[in-house]
């Protein structure tokens, strides 16, 4: 399997291969499934559903008007079910557009998608979809984190309206790369850190730690 890059709204790393969909739905519920069409037994599509990117063999938005646009040669392979989006850990990635919809609203959003993850020599944070909103290293993100013993955590990163006001969601199970999995990551702005985000992998919901912009742990799982 060939090391690979991003999906992202922005310059954010991506090491794996997406499978053959990402939804985007109200309140920005995001979703890798299955093709409706590919098999009887695949999954339907969410209700609320904004934007479908399907990954069959190009990055049009099935369901919306957020057409993304292949980069540095980012290109497809076999996926969970059809093909899927394939990067090569270099500089591949998929640019979406800001002014079709915002990734990350305050009112809350859900993504969910497929993710097969090749292995890392050292640890490395692998984007799945981000959006830098000021300058340097700070964004809103859904990550991989890729650890070198071929096991990954689930990530999800917010950026508040000031520099202090980050937090970071992490799974504190981790699962093995070279496998397919489905994650769900979902958010709600009700003002309690400790509730307001969820991460699923593979259908289980999972423990999480909770960080502060300076690294320090704020709540237990």
């Amino acid at each position: 399997m060939q090391k690979n890059r991003n999906l992202q709204q922005g310059r954010s790393q991506f090491l794996g291969r997406f499978t053959e969909s990402l939804l985007l739905a109200t309140a920005a519920l995001v979703s890798m499934l299955p093709t409706a069409t590919a098999q009887p037994n695949c999954a339907s599509q969410p209700s609320g559903l904004v934007s479908w990117w399907r990954g069959e063999v190009d990055a049009t938005d099935s369901k919306g008007v957020n057409n993304g646009t292949l980069q540095n040669g980012a290109t497809f392979a076999p996926g969970k079910v059809g093909t899927a989006f394939n990067f090569d850990g270099v500089d591949d990635y998929v640019s979406l557009h800001n002014d079709a919809f915002n990734p990350f609203p305050a009112s809350g959003f859900t993504y969910s998608f497929w993710a097969n993850v090749s292995p890392a020599a050292a640890s490395v944070y692998d984007a799945v979809i981000s959006n830098r909103i000021r300058s340097g290293n700070r964004m809103n993100a859904v990550r991989l984190l890729n650890l070198p013993a071929g096991s990954l955590r689930v990530q999800l990163l917010t950026d508040g309206v000031s520099p202090d006001s980050e937090y970071a969601w992490y799974t504190t199970n981790t699962f093995a790369t070279g496998e397919w999995h489905h994650v769900a990551v979902t958010y709600r702005n009700q003002g309690d850190q400790t509730n307001d985000a969820a991460i699923y992998v593979d259908g289980v919901k999972q423990p999480i730690q909770i960080y502060t912009a300076d690294g320090s742990p704020a709540y237990g799982p």
